[in-house]
């Protein structure tokens, strides 16, 4: 849900809004480390074989999820530093 705002009538960070979006990104953080797992555990529990799953696995452990693990390890630290800001924002408010 997109949260407006009269820029008249609101001065500074939306605390509460960001919050919850600080919330989001660290659920997604955890969700995305959830899917890695759970692909992992795929290729490792299935009998796969042939060309084409040498290169999925092949790329799957050089490339795709190592750039999984860098987006959530991101996403992680940007959740945090907005609730960070956030509570700096409450701070200074006070």
């Amino acid at each position: 849900m997109m949260t407006t705002h009269n820029r008249q009538q609101f001065q500074g960070l939306d605390t509460d809004y960001c919050r919850g979006k600080a919330s989001q990104m660290r659920g997604q953080s955890e969700q995305m480390n959830g899917l890695m797992g759970n692909i992992q555990g795929m290729l490792d529990g299935v009998v796969w074989q042939g060309g084409n799953a040498e290169r999925f696995v092949d790329n799957w452990g050089s490339t795709l999820r190592p750039k999984m693990a860098e987006s959530s390890t991101e996403m992680d630290h940007r959740g945090r530093e907005l609730r960070k800001r956030a509570d700096l924002q409450d701070e200074a408010s006070a």
